[in-house]
C-alpha cells in the first residue's frame, strides 16, 4: 500500500468507527466490515451478479455508440468531411481496438480506486525506458490492467516539479509464460514500466485529489450487497433443505434398540450411522424403501418467510448508491410508464457519466499520446451521439418546425438561412445528403469530362 493510500485508509477508518454511539459493534452484528477495501469490492464484482450488472449496464449504455474524436476545437456537423488526421486516428483506434479496451478499463477503475492502460510500443526499447517520438504504426496494442496488477514503484517527490505526486515508474505483475501454471492463478512476474508507457485512470494517490468520481463505486452500497447475498443465500439454502427430505423417526416405547439393530444388521452403537444411510438412500434413489417397525416417519420442513421485502429494501438502497434505477440493474419491467421513466432517467445518468467522467479521461489519454509523440500539437474535440433518442414522430415534428422557421425567415426578407437543408434532413433522422441515382452519377461524369476539355480561345 502506498503512503497516500495508507493515510486515506487510516483517516477513513477512524471516521467510520463509532458512527452509531449506542451500538458500537453494529457492523459486526450485521456482518459488515468496518472498512471496505479494494479486495472486497473486487470479490463482490466477481461473485455478486447485481454488483457486476450495475457497473456493466452503465458502461454498456455509455458506450452504446463510440465517441467521435476529430481535429479542431469547434463542433462540426455530420456533413463536414473528415480531415487526414481524423481518418488516421480512426484507423489507429480501429486497429488497436482502443475504445473496446478503454471501456474495459472503465470497469476496472469503477471496481477499484484506479486502473491502468499500458501502451505496448514496438520502439526497440525496454519498458522501463521513456517512450519518445512514437509513430501511430509503432503502437502494437493497449493492455488494460487491474489496480492490484499495477503498483507505483517510484513517485515524483521533487517539490518544484510540475508533476509532483505523480508516478515515475510502475511495477506491473505481468503474465510469465515461462513459469509453470498452477491451479490457483496464472504465473506472474514483476516488470518495471516507465510512466510514459502507462495511462492511469482514477485516484491513484488515494487522497481524493483526482477529478474522477467513478471509483470504488461498490463501496457505498456494499452493506446492501452483503444483505442481498445473505437473503439470496438463505433462501436458496432454505429451499434446498426443505427439498432434501430430512426424516424424523418416532419409535414407540415398546421398540427395543436391540431389535432395531438386528433388523438393520448392525450393532446397537451403530444405529445412528445406519439410519443416516437410510435417509441418504431415500434422497438419492426414487425406488428406495423405508421399513418401519412400529415407528412414524415425518419430514422435517419449515415454512420459509417471504424474502421479497428484505431483498427489495436492500436492492433499492444499492440502486440509490449507484444512481441507477433498480429496474435497469435487474432488467425488470413493471409497466410501460414506469419502464419509460426509468429508461429516460438512466439515459440521462449515462449522458452525465460521459460528459463528467469519460470526456475528462479521454482528454487525459489524448494528452498522454501527445507526450510520447502521437499527434503532438493537435487540438482534439470529443463528440458523442445523444442517448436521448427521439421517436420518429418527434424527429418529423422537429424537421417541420425547422422548415417553417426557414420559410418565415425567407418571407421576412432575410437572405441568410438559419438552417441548411442538410441540417433539417439530419434532424428528421435522415442522411445529410440524398444518395445519388445512377442517372445523376452519369451526368456528373459527363460534366467532369466536359470540364477537362481544353477550349482554345
Amino acid at each position: 500500500m502506498s503512503f497516500f493510500n495508507g493515510v486515506r485508509e487510516y483517516l477513513t477508518g477512524n471516521i467510520m468507527q463509532g458512527g452509531d454511539t449506542k451500538h458500537e459493534c453494529l457492523y459486526n452484528e450485521f456482518g459488515y466490515p468496518e472498512q471496505v477495501m479494494y479486495e472486497q469490492c473486487r470479490r463482490a464484482y466477481d461473485r455478486i451478479g447485481i454488483a457486476k450488472g450495475s457497473i456493466h449496464c452503465l458502461k454498456d449504455k455509455a458506450f452504446q455508440t463510440m465517441p467521435n474524436i476529430y481535429e479542431g476545437e469547434e463542433e462540426r456537423d455530420e456533413s463536414t468531411p473528415d480531415t487526414a488526421i481524423d481518418k488516421q486516428f480512426k484507423r489507429f483506434a480501429k486497429r488497436t481496438q482502443l475504445w473496446r479496451v478503454y471501456s474495459d478499463v472503465t470497469v476496472r477503475r469503477s471496481v477499484g480506486i484506479y486502473a491502468g492502460l499500458i501502451i505496448q510500443i514496438a520502439d526497440d526499447k525496454d519498458w522501463n525506458e521513456p517512450a519518445e517520438n512514437v509513430r501511430p504504426d509503432q503502437v502494437v496494442k493497449f493492455i488494460p490492467v487491474w489496480q492490484d496488477q499495477l503498483l507505483v514503484s517510484e513517485w515524483d517527490m521533487e517539490p518544484l516539479s510540475p508533476n509532483w505526486g505523480e508516478p515515475l515508474s510502475y511495477s506491473y505483475l505481468a503474465f510469465d509464460p515461462q513459469s509453470v501454471k498452477t491451479a490457483i492463478a496464472a504465473p506472474t512476474r514483476a516488470k518495471t514500466i516507465h510512466c510514459s508507457r502507462v495511462i492511469y485512470f482514477g485516484d491513484i494517490r488515494g487522497d481524493g485529489s483526482s477529478p474522477t468520481t467513478e471509483t470504488m463505486v461498490l463501496r457505498n452500497g456494499y452493506n446492501s450487497l452483503k444483505t442481498i447475498e445473505k437473503v439470496v443465500g438463505a433462501g436458496g439454502e432454505g429451499a434446498y433443505k426443505n427439498a432434501a427430505r430430512h426424516i424424523a423417526l418416532n419409535f414407540d416405547g415398546q421398540v427395543q434398540p436391540a431389535q432395531l439393530a438386528q433388523m438393520l444388521g448392525c450393532k446397537v452403537n451403530e444405529l445412528g450411522d445406519a439410519f443416516n444411510k437410510i435417509g441418504k438412500d431415500l434422497n438419492l434413489n426414487f425406488d428406495a424403501v423405508l421399513a418401519l417397525m412400529g415407528a412414524n416417519a415425518d419430514v422435517l420442513s419449515t415454512q420459509l418467510p417471504d424474502l421479497g421485502q428484505p431483498f427489495d429494501n436492500a436492492m433499492q438502497d444499492f440502486a440509490a448508491s449507484r444512481q441507477i434505477p433498480s429496474t435497469i440493474i435487474v432488467g425488470m419491467q413493471t409497466g410501460e410508464r414506469a419502464s419509460s421513466e426509468d429508461n429516460i432517467s438512466f439515459a440521462l445518468r449515462a449522458q452525465s457519466y460521459r460528459e463528467n467522467v469519460l470526456d475528462y479521461e479521454i482528454e487525459k489519454m489524448l494528452q498522454a499520446f501527445a507526450k510520447i509523440g502521437l499527434w503532438d500539437g493537435v487540438e482534439w474535440a470529443i463528440k458523442w451521439d445523444s442517448l436521448i433518442n427521439s421517436t420518429e414522430l418527434e424527429k418529423a415534428e422537429l424537421a417541420k418546425v425547422m422548415s417553417e422557421t426557414m420559410l418565415n425567415i425567407v418571407n421576412a426578407g432575410y437572405q441568410e438561412p438559419l438552417y441548411t437543408l442538410e441540417q433539417i434532413r439530419v434532424a428528421a433522422g435522415q442522411p445529410a445528403k440524398l444518395p445519388q441515382s445512377e442517372e445523376d452519377k452519369g451526368l456528373d461524369d459527363r460534366s467532369k469530362e466536359f470540364d477537362d476539355i481544353d477550349i482554345e480561345e
